[in-house]
């Protein structure tokens, strides 16, 4: 008991003596977000729990080893401020969540998360738990493996429409790959008569772009659903068709639509109802011709923002959106269908996903199975302005129906390949770009605001993933 004091007194001494020093030098925070607490800030004077000392060691594997060793989650230092290096080498550890950031609290500048795991779930389903340890896939990375690895963007992918010599903004789109002709196909959501983003609900229309290669740039060839159309979700069928869900409305003629001139929408633009239907059509190739739609979701107040993967046998596992517009938000509810082939098997749980998420919930959900054949989903967290460096986020599960909500896979600000960086007004519609062999993410694709509320101009962002 006696040593036990003598450390702890030294850990409190060392904190307060290196909180003098702090703000000398630029600090580094490594936020780890938590499944209960991913949408608060990380307060390390207010969150619970007690930080382990773990002892001193030569070496970051010495660490590791004894953190392993006591099946806690660890942070090892290897570099500090230059005017106090008192924490070199040391391990600290905790049982319970990594709430508490020495990194943030004490200003270290750069230091090791060790998260010893005990199966592949403690990885996100997105890596291995070998000796104890997440060996990630190379698309993700982190301590448990939740995090995209992204690359540098290149300015000239994606999808950027240019219509009379005015940008054409557009939101997000599915690709899918031709396995005949190995072209890429992309059906994003598009803003008609140089409108942004907020015309969405009287101005989207689904268009088809093509691509020789998977990360484009992609070049418009047709409209594929006139307005009003969006949220598009695009996927290769059990049989190898291509089969398009997506939700729409009527217009009983193009008066309701606005008209823009910059890409924008001005303030006059009037939002139309949210009240949609949602459809289904299929085609043996990507490029056509297309089934007449059906309905899978009667028209109903709300948009679905379904997302599926259909499994060989020809069953259906998907999201469905459900808006509590209030206190509660935009809340995810699992759907199945006995056969995908026929709209009437389509049966939404009434038991919301994550009932405990708290502020607006999570929306756009895109649904897809792994190498391993683990479920995933990736999806936008509808965070306040102010924190939506977290706007991206995952969830998995070993059998697509129980599913664990995961932390932040990717955030609003993206490094291109110029050397420039960009942080985003928002980020949403998640997609990814597989390889061919259809389990391998090459690339991220996701709708980017880049004005404010009433410079609401955006495009389809392509974001390469480490592959």
């Amino acid at each position: 008991m006696h040593n036990m004091k003598k450390i702890l007194c030294i850990f409190l001494y060392c904190i307060t003596s290196f909180n003098t020093f702090a703000h000398d030098s630029p600090v580094k925070v490594l936020r780890v977000p938590n499944a209960n607490n991913v949408y608060g800030r990380i307060d390390p004077k207010t969150s619970k729990g007690s930080v382990h000392y773990l002892g001193t060691f030569n070496t970051t594997e010495e660490c590791e080893k004894e953190c392993i060793k006591q099946v806690e989650r660890c942070w090892s230092y290897t570099h500090h401020s230059s005017k106090f290096t008192g924490y070199e080498g040391q391990c600290f550890g905790r049982i319970e969540e990594l709430l508490w950031s020495p990194m943030k609290e004490m200003g270290i500048n750069s230091g090791r998360i060790l998260w010893p795991c005990r199966s592949n779930l403690d990885c996100s389903l997105n890596g291995e738990c070998l000796d104890g340890m997440c060996k990630c896939d190379q698309a993700w990375m982190l301590h448990n493996c939740d995090e995209l690895n992204l690359l540098k963007a290149d300015k000239n992918t994606g999808y950027k429409q240019m219509d009379d010599g005015v940008p054409t903004s557009s939101w997000g789109g599915p690709v899918i790959r031709d396995p005949v002709d190995g072209t890429y196909h992309m059906f994003p959501a598009e803003m008609t008569r140089h409108c942004g983003i907020n015309s969405w609900t009287v101005n989207s229309r689904i268009v088809h772009a093509v691509s020789e290669t998977p990360l484009g740039k992609y070049k418009r060839i047709q409209e594929q659903q006139p307005p009003f159309a969006h949220e598009p979700d695009v996927i290769n069928g059990p049989r190898g068709e291509a089969i398009m869900y997506w939700s729409a409305m009527e217009h009983k003629n193009n008066d309701t639509l606005c008209n823009c001139s910059d890409g924008s929408t001005p303030p006059s633009c009037k939002p139309g109802l949210v009240t949609f239907t949602t459809y289904m059509s299929m085609a043996a190739r990507p490029k056509g011709p297309w089934s007449e739609p059906v309905v899978v979701f009667p028209t109903a107040p709300g948009d679905n923002n379904f997302a599926m993967v259909i499994l060989k046998n020809g069953t259906l596992i998907g999201f469905n959106r459900v808006g509590k517009w209030g206190t509660s938000g935009s809340r995810i509810h699992l759907v199945r269908a006995e056969s995908y082939l026929d709209p009437s098997t389509y049966k939404q749980n009434p038991d919301e996903l994550w009932p405990l998420l708290p502020a607006a919930g999570t929306e756009d959900p895109f649904m897809y199975i792994d190498k391993r054949g683990n479920f995933h989903a990736i999806f936008h967290n509808m965070y306040p302005n102010d924190i939506q460096e977290n706007c991206g986020g995952h969830a998995y599960s070993p059998d697509g129906i129980n599913w664990q909500y995961g932390g932040r896979a990717f955030g609003n600000k993206v490094q291109f390949t110029d050397g420039t960086e960009f942080e985003f007004t928002r980020r949403e519609r998640p997609h990814f770009v597989f390889d061919k062999d259809g389990v391998t993410p090459l690339a991220l694709t996701s709708g980017a605001q880049y004005g404010g509320k009433y410079n609401d101009a955006c495009y389809t962002l392509l974001q390469p993933i480490n592959h």
